[in-house]
């Protein structure tokens, strides 16, 4: 049995929105914005003099930044950027297996839930399930 913490889930957007359009909106946008996420300090790969920080792992339509690590554009890509593409998107194929096994998990998760939003306080929105992954 595999073992799987997800940091932040956060629900309640149709499908229509852009992976975008949700992050920017969202709380998780926020607090990476404000440095209030506590990420630990970069720290040394395992077996190597290397540092790096600890990122999310998201897909082309976030933005870039320190703590938020996404793919190169898909044009004049070098052999090296091309396995960092595919490194990434392994990383990020976690995440959608994640939550895979969530949905299968708990059925109601596979279709649409019609249910009128009660919390108005609450910040609603599917973070890109399959676009964000914390490493």
């Amino acid at each position: 049995m595999l073992n799987i913490v997800l940091h932040y889930v956060s629900l309640g957007v149709n499908g229509g929105v852009s992976d975008g359009d949700i992050f920017h909106r969202s709380s998780l946008a926020t607090w990476l914005n404000n440095n209030d996420l506590h990420i630990p300090p970069p720290d040394f790969l395992s077996g190597t003099q290397n540092k790096a920080p600890y990122v999310i792992v998201a897909n082309d339509a976030f933005p870039l930044s320190i703590n938020l690590m996404k793919p190169y554009s898909q044009r004049g890509l070098s052999y090296d950027t091309r396995i960092f593409n595919y490194r990434l998107t392994r990383a990020r194929r976690m995440i959608e297996n994640s939550v895979g096994m969530l949905a299968n998990r708990f059925r109601v998760l596979l279709n649409p839930i019609n249910l009128a939003v009660v919390c108005r306080k609450c910040n609603p929105c599917m973070c890109g399930t399959s676009s964000l992954f914390m490493l």
